[in-house]
């Protein structure tokens, strides 16, 4: 049985130790995502069980907050 993963929240912290802006998600998903030429340490993957994969840019830092559902990529984006 699937587990039943509920929706986005509505805000959300930057994940960026630095920054901690409080962000509204509605604002800014649908929004930039990390591509390959994005610094690894402007993009903080967060551990996030009970939503669906969602990336957010902060207006403030300009980092990205990704949260994963998924254990297994969050373990191995910290492992690389």
């Amino acid at each position: 049985m699937k587990k039943k993963v509920s929706k986005v929240p509505d805000v959300v912290k930057c994940q960026n130790p630095k920054c901690d802006k409080r962000m509204v998600t509605k604002d800014y998903i649908g929004g930039p995502t990390p591509d390959k030429n994005t610094p690894r340490d402007q993009i903080h993957l967060t551990f996030e069980p009970n939503s669906p994969p969602f990336t957010l840019k902060c207006s403030t830092c300009e980092h990205f907050s990704t949260f994963t559902p998924h254990q297994q990529e969050y373990e191995k984006w910290y492992k690389a």
